[in-house]
């Protein structure tokens, strides 16, 4: 039961550290996008 506890809880972190990235990568590259428009 705990290797159970244990997997669900690092597949938790990982899942929620892959979103957190995902989410700042798209707000970078949204940011530049729009950093590029303003420059022209």
């Amino acid at each position: 039961m705990q290797e159970i506890i244990a997997a669900s809880v690092i597949v938790a972190i990982v899942a929620f550290c892959g979103g957190y990235f995902w989410a700042v990568a798209r707000e970078v590259g949204t940011s530049n996008k729009q950093q590029r428009k303003s420059q022209r």
